[in-house]
């Protein structure tokens, strides 16, 4: 009789589970149509490379344009032709200087003039004939050269002369202010009957031709991103909050006050009705 082979434990328990399987596969639901649970990512917020930020400042509109006259001698003021806001033409008089004084040195100085014109024609003379004489033997070498020195005197004399002359004429167009360009009064600064000082400020003025610019200061969190040559946009208040473009034409290197920087815009097309 054949020997009987029985089933090894390993076998025996393979089969156990092999069924196991079958038979959970036969009772399991079906799950192919269960939501599919999505991975995990890091999420981040994207920004359009082209993003500008707009940062608001507050300013000043300015003339570009703008001077303080003054005399250049002094005297007491005689007139002002021209108040506050009152618009001029180039070389319109602005303010006059009493000028008596200055009148009577330059005809002083005329007098001077003349008599040193005198006498240089004299010396010129007397020289011509000293070396004529000269040529002909009838007077010495120092004859002449005491013509010469007498005419080289008179030369000097007549040109100091005629050089303040030209000083005190001067002064004396300068008892009138006239105005450098067209353009209006912002300030005035001196009235009739004062005496003034030379150099001393009588009217602000600003100009029509170069426009308007606008003044402000700028933090210096900002300063690096700005640069001379860029477009920006200016809104006014006081103008129903119009804006217009500006071009920034000057950006300062030294702060103001602690860490603001100075910042001119120019105005290409002022808005009407716009003042400094």
């Amino acid at each position: 009789m054949p020997p009987t082979h029985r089933p090894s434990a390993l076998a025996t328990l393979l089969c156990g589970l092999a069924g196991l399987a079958l038979l959970l596969t036969g009772c399991a639901p079906d799950t192919s149509s269960a939501t599919e649970i999505p991975p995990v990512v890091d999420s981040h917020v994207v920004q359009a490379g082209n993003a500008t930020d707009i940062s608001r400042l507050s300013g000043r509109v300015k003339a570009a344009e703008h001077t303080t006259l003054s005399f250049e001698i002094a005297g007491k003021l005689e007139r002002v032709a021209v108040d506050v806001g009152d618009p001029f033409n180039a070389g319109e008089p602005l303010a006059t200087l009493d000028d008596e004084r200055y009148r009577l040195v330059a005809q002083q100085r005329r007098a001077e003039a003349r008599e040193a014109e005198a006498s240089l024609i004299e010396k010129r003379q007397d020289y011509q004939r000293q070396s004529s004489l000269a040529e002909k033997g009838y007077v010495s070498d120092t004859q002449l050269d005491t013509a010469r020195a007498g005419l080289d005197t008179a030369e000097s004399r007549h040109a100091s002369a005629v050089a303040a002359l030209e000083l005190a004429e001067r002064d004396l167009a300068q008892t009138t202010l006239t105005a450098p360009f067209d353009g209006s009064v912002s300030a005035r600064q001196a009235e009739p009957s004062e005496r003034v000082a030379a150099n001393q400020a009588i009217l602000e003025v600003i100009s029509d031709r170069e426009g308007f610019e606008v003044e402000t200061s700028v933090p210096e969190t900002l300063i690096d991103a700005l640069s001379t040559g860029s477009n920006h946009k200016v809104s006014f208040p006081a103008l129903g909050g119009i804006t217009a473009p500006a071009t920034l034409t000057q950006l300062g290197t030294q702060p103001r006050s602690s860490h603001n920087y100075p910042v001119i815009l120019a105005l290409a097309e002022p808005p009407k009705g716009i003042r400094a």
